[in-house]
Formats: structure tokens, C-alpha cells, sequence
């Protein structure tokens, strides 16, 4: 049983020997393929840029930047074709009615009276789009008027001003003062105060509008040379609450001619030394006041007083407040300052040449005192 099993276990191993394949060589590694040579890719061509887009704002504000920068050059008929064209590409009707504001200024202060009432006449001027717009082009119909002396129709373009903008804003205030400075140039002092206190006691207004009204009354009192009712017109001021600074200023310095023309000057100057303390940190009205309080010491003949004064206006001026710095002011202190050392320096050179003589006098009657004592102990 054994010797087959074994026998059996024989032929197996055998059998199982015979089948398996015979074991071969290591297959030889295949060559790597070559490297496929890289190629560049054609240049592909730019697109050409393209320019953004401006947006209707940016149009408008370039086309508005040019006119104004062409009408502080004097080239008038560049800065209107500016304005046509800034009025043509703005998208807003705020930023139409601004183009035309302005175009018609520069149209009157260049004395085109005209060509500027033609262009407000225009329908698309008259009926755009509010009431603020309709009152506004009324008043600067009216305004040219005025300068062109046509006093029966400014009083109407005036009054329509007035009628459309409803008292509500400063139109209504400008309406009113030029109504009572028209009143003033026919001698009509009871209808010019009608509108001037009209102005001043409408609550609706802010009481930077109101205060002039106030002011209105104290200049035509000042020019009749009536300068008691002036400061009694000023007076009134003070029944106006929440004043901003730089009516505040206008009020002192209005106050300060009153009295100048009374020849008061050292209660003038008390009156610009308080209003410079309520101008607070505003340096424009700072420098208004200061220059105003030199001017006033050197006709004083305060002089190096008026040269400290001007030199702390200039220092406010470099705080930003340039345009309340007079210049020519500024020169005429100077000027007078270095005068006034010249006579300075004159009388102490006198002086010291008096000082001396006398010394040289002193010494001589010493000297002659000394020779007389010596005779007489001879």
C-alpha cells in the first residue's frame, strides 16, 4: 500500500515536471522609443486695443473742463463750443442745466448780454424740467436786465423768480435783493426796505440768506451817510440765530466801515478783534478780518502793530486761505514798514549824535571848571 502510494506520488512529480515550461533567459529590455522633437507654435498675432469706453459723466466732465479752462483764457468761441458740446453728451438734466449756468455767466461777464438772454429764451431752457431750473434761468434773465438798465423788464423776470421758486431757496433770496436794489436806483427807499426786510424775516430761508437782508439795509443807509440807522440795521443781526462764519465776518466788517466813517477806529478795531475770536478756525474768514484790522492800524499809524497783523494774516494764508489774503495790502505794510524803520533808525542816529554833543559839552565845562580852579590856587 505504502509502495504504490509512493510509486503513485512518483509519477505525479514527474508528470507535473514535464508540463511546467522551461525557464528562459531575462528578456532583453526594449530600446526607448526617441524623443519626439518639440516644435514652437507660431506666433499668435496681438488684438489691437481697445479703447474703454467713456461713460456719459466722464464725457460730460471733460467737455466742462475744457470750456472753463478756455474761458479763463479769454477763448471765448473755444469755451462756447465746449459748453454746446458738454450740454449735448451729459445724460442728466442736472448736469444740462450746470452747462448752461455756466455759459450763460461767461456770456454776461463777457458782455454778450444778447447772445446770454437769447440762450435763456430758448424753450428747451424755459420748460426743463423743475421749478428750481425755471426760477433760476428767471433770475438770470432778469440779473442781465439789470446790467443792461432795462429796469421795467428786469422787475418782471424778477418777480417771476420770485413767483416760481416759492421762497424756498437762495433764489428767492437773490430775487428779493436785486427787486430792492432796483427799488434803490429809482430812489424808492420804502419799496427797496419792503423787500430787504421781506428777506430778512422769511423763516423759511437759512439765515445765511436772511442776514443779508439785514446787510442789504445797513449798505443803503451807509451810502446815504446815515450811519446810525446803519448800526441800528446791523443791530438786527443779532435776532438771527445760527449765523454761519462767513456772514458773520461780512456783518463785522460792514460794522467796521460804519464806524471807520464815523472816524471811530479804535471801536472799529475792538469790533474785527471780537469777530476774528467767532471766526474760529475758518482761515478764510481769519484772513479777511486780520487784513482788514491792518489796514485799519496803519491809518492809525500803528505801523509795525499793521506789520504783525498782515504777517499773521499771511500765515493763515498758507492754512489755506488765499483768497482772503490781500496782496496788494500786504506790499503797502511793507512798503510803509520799512519806511518807518528808515525814520526810526534816523532818530536814534539823531539821537545818539544829541547824546554825544551834550557828553562833549559836559566834558568842556568840566575841563573849563578845572582850569579855573587851578588859576585861582595860583
Amino acid at each position: 500500500m505504502d509502495k504504490v502510494y509512493v510509486l503513485f506520488l512518483a509519477l505525479t512529480a514527474a508528470t507535473c515536471l514535464a508540463g511546467a515550461p522551461a525557464a528562459s533567459a531575462p528578456a532583453a529590455k526594449a530600446p526607448a522609443p526617441a524623443a519626439a522633437k518639440t516644435q514652437t507654435p507660431p506666433p499668435v498675432p496681438a488684438k489691437p486695443a481697445v479703447p474703454e469706453k467713456k461713460q456719459p459723466y466722464e464725457l460730460w466732465l471733460t467737455a466742462q473742463t475744457a470750456a472753463l479752462k478756455a474761458a479763463a483764457a479769454g477763448k471765448a468761441e473755444e469755451a462756447l463750443a465746449a459748453f454746446d458740446e458738454a450740454e449735448k453728451v451729459a445724460n442728466q438734466p442736472t448736469l444740462k442745466n450746470q452747462s448752461l449756468y455756466e455759459k450763460v455767466a461767461f456770456l454776461a461777464a463777457s458782455k454778450r448780454y444778447d447772445e446770454a438772454l437769447a440762450l435763456l429764451g430758448r424753450p428747451v431752457a424755459r420748460n426743463r424740467n423743475t421749478a428750481f431750473h425755471r426760477a433760476r434761468v428767471r433770475l438770470f434773465a432778469g440779473e442781465i436786465m439789470l446790467r443792461q438798465e432795462r429796469w421795467d423788464d428786469a422787475e418782471k423776470e424778477l418777480r417771476k423768480a420770485l413767483e416760481a421758486d416759492g421762497s424756498t431757496t437762495w433764489i428767492s433770496a437773490d430775487a428779493r435783493l436785486d427787486l430792492g436794489r432796483l427799488c434803490e436806483r429809482r430812489k424808492d427807499t420804502a419799496g427797496a426796505l419792503k423787500y430787504y426786510n421781506e428777506l430778512t424775516g422769511d423763516a423759511g430761508l437759512l439765515p445765511g440768506n436772511r442776514v443779508r437782508g439785514v446787510m442789504a439795509v445797513a449798505e443803503m443807509y451807509l451810502g446815504a451817510d446815515e450811519c446810525e440807522k446803519a448800526l441800528a440795521a446791523l443791530d438786527e443781526a443779532a435776532k438771527i440765530e445760527q449765523i454761519p462764519a462767513d456772514k458773520e465776518t461780512e456783518l463785522a466788517l460792514l460794522r467796521c466801515a460804519v464806524l471807520r466813517k464815523q472816524n471811530k477806529k479804535a471801536e472799529a478795531l475792538k469790533v474785527l478783534r471780537e469777530a476774528e475770536r467767532i471766526a474760529g478756525r475758518s482761515p478764510f474768514c481769519q484772513a479777511h478780518l486780520l487784513c482788514a484790522s491792518a489796514a485799519l492800524l496803519l491809518e492809525m499809524n500803528r505801523i509795525p502793530e499793521a506789520r504783525n497783523m498782515i504777517l499773521r494774516a499771511r500765515a493763515v494764508r498758507g492754512a489755506g486761505a488765499s483768497a482772503g489774503f490781500d496782496q496788494e495790502l500786504f506790499a503797502r505794510i511793507n512798503r510803509e514798514f520799512a519806511k518807518f524803520n528808515r525814520q526810526r533808525q534816523e532818530r536814534e542816529r539823531r539821537a545818539r549824535a544829541w547824546q554825544q554833543r551834550q557828553k562833549q559839552k559836559q566834558q568842556q565845562q568840566k575841563q573849563q571848571q578845572q582850569k579855573k580852579q587851578q588859576n585861582k590856587g595860583k
